[in-house]
């Protein structure tokens, strides 16, 4: 068998050279449904720290903008009129805003879209920042699958015969 010929490394020969990047801030994402439902994962909630007792939170938009790009979330109090409730789903929790993407010109049922969602805080109120993503891609039933559950009778007996 054939010796193979082995290139060494010294520090001062690599010293010149880049070092890892610094690991990159994870991104934390949320979608509108078909239905006009903004879910938030459970994930997601935990990593902003997102407090499971208030259950309405304040919807707001930048005022006098002609695109809509920003969607604000305050947390509010229970006895708030105008404050969305939060309703708990699977893993994640949802707020309805239909009516608040069919005001905006926000095509939820047949586009499906992104936010990126970020803490944010202004003259004393804390809340979320949720930037849309601007890349939307229509609607799409998933690929491959098929029928599910049993196979019909005639379907098993015909194939056998």
């Amino acid at each position: 068998m054939k010796q193979k010929k082995i290139r060494y490394f010294s520090p001062q020969e690599i010293q010149g050279r880049k070092t890892k990047e610094a690991p990159k801030e994870n991104v934390l994402k949320c979608s509108v449904s078909k239905t006009g439902r903004l879910s938030i994962p459970q994930n997601v909630q935990e990593e902003l720290g997102m407090d499971s007792s208030s259950t309405k939170f304040k919807v707001g938009t930048e005022d006098r903008k002609r695109q809509f790009k920003t969607l604000f979330l305050i947390p509010a109090g229970q006895d708030d009129q105008d404050a969305f409730d939060l309703a708990k789903t699977g893993r994640g929790q949802t707020i309805s805003l239909a009516g608040v993407f069919d005001k905006v010109g926000l095509d939820y049922a047949t586009q499906q879209h992104e936010f990126t969602i970020k803490p944010f805080s202004q003259e004393g109120v804390s809340g979320y920042a949720l930037q849309l993503v601007d890349e939307s891609s229509p609607r799409q039933k998933p690929e491959g699958g098929g029928r599910r559950g049993r196979k019909k009778a005639s379907q098993t007996e015909g194939s056998q015969a």
